[in-house]
């Protein structure tokens, strides 16, 4: 059930959102429900934000899935059909979030292809308007003050590429780059970093390259898609348990299905169970297993095509591809005598 928007609500009136991938079509589907008129911005032609692979800042790859089961994922008013798989490809997921925006008519309330460059108070007071300023085109700045500002553009965009000491003269790159495993083709492939893109893009390795090792500083939580014959993620059923019961009960289960990573090279983890990420990965120790993946622990320097790691040991490699995350950086600035604060998105 939906409210009536206004069609033709002035600016000051409206919020502007900004970003048409999920979560900005979440926050535009309530507005929606509300009847709270807004204005949408996308920087891309369509919706779906990361999740569309044609987006110029998607960093999903071609065998990119989710790690979380779709039926705890989806929107509860618009369930995926029973036709997708447990865990959805980036097709799928593409597909899921255009039918969602067409079955609630979201795209008329998004101007696509319109960056929004800055996002400013008007004044200093709790009830400010917004002032928006895009990228219209063809060189034409537009801007306008609105109600208030939502900011649904990820934050997953930016590649935070780290800073290795010496020189590295084979391929270094950022995951965020990667697209394709014809990439590792008969090369000697180093991935930096363990989290959930670091394994996917491991194991896509193994099937091409020559050799393929993993270095890591950290210890992880390594949860297996599927306990029981079911997603792992609904083991418990629909209704939560308490975090801390959840925290002991999956840190049990995961060492009957994993075993304990220590053993293939892994440092222990210094924290506990969902205090970071769990990487939903079982292939990765199924490939460090059968030895297709070596585990190597963190860089101390690059000479040349030789990686020195911090306990002493050294190896040759073609390509460094650094799986060390990703953010969208915020700028804040402070006009001289003023406590107002304006704000320059790098990604939108």
């Amino acid at each position: 059930m939906s409210v009536p928007v206004p069609a033709s609500a002035p600016t000051h009136q409206q919020f502007a959102l900004i970003g048409a991938g999920p979560s900005g079509l979440a926050g535009a589907r309530n507005l929606q429900k509300l009847g709270i008129p807004f204005q949408g911005f996308e920087a891309h032609s369509d919706v779906g934000g990361l999740w569309n692979i044609d987006n110029p800042r998607s960093t999903v790859y071609q065998s990119a899935h989710l790690i979380s089961s779709k039926r705890t994922t989806e929107f509860a008013e618009f369930p995926m059909a029973d036709s997708v798989a447990d865990y959805p490809s980036h097709a799928e997921l593409r597909r899921y979030f255009s039918d969602f925006a067409d079955h609630f008519d979201l795209r008329r309330h998004f101007r696509f292809n319109t960056r929004v460059l800055r996002v400013e108070p008007v004044d200093e007071s709790a009830a400010t308007r917004w002032r928006v300023s895009i990228d219209a085109g063809q060189g034409r700045i537009e801007t306008a003050e609105y109600r208030g500002v939502i900011i649904a553009n990820g934050t997953l965009s930016e590649p935070g590429m780290p800073r290795f000491a010496g020189q590295f003269d084979g391929e270094l790159l950022h995951t965020s780059a990667y697209k394709s495993a014809a990439l590792f083709e008969g090369k000697r492939v180093l991935v930096v970093g363990a989290g959930n893109s670091g394994c996917d893009i491991a194991v896509d390795a193994v099937h091409r390259a020559r050799s393929v090792d993993i270095s890591v500083r950290r210890g992880y939580y390594f949860v297996p898609k599927y306990i029981f014959g079911k997603p792992a993620d609904t083991l418990g059923g629909k209704r939560p348990l308490p975090a801390w019961i959840k925290q002991r009960v999956d840190a049990m289960v995961l060492k009957w299905f994993t075993g304990d990573p220590v053993r293939f090279g892994f440092p222990r983890p210094d924290y506990r169970m969902y205090e970071s990420h769990p990487v939903v990965n079982s292939l990765v120790l199924h490939h460090i297993g059968h030895g297709d993946i070596g585990v190597r622990p963190d860089i101390e320097r690059l000479d040349g095509r030789t990686v020195h790691f911090k306990d002493g040991s050294a190896r040759d490699y073609d390509l460094i591809l650094c799986a060390t995350g990703t953010s969208c950086t915020t700028r804040s600035s402070t006009a001289a005598g003023s406590t107002g604060r304006a704000w320059r998105r790098s990604c939108t």
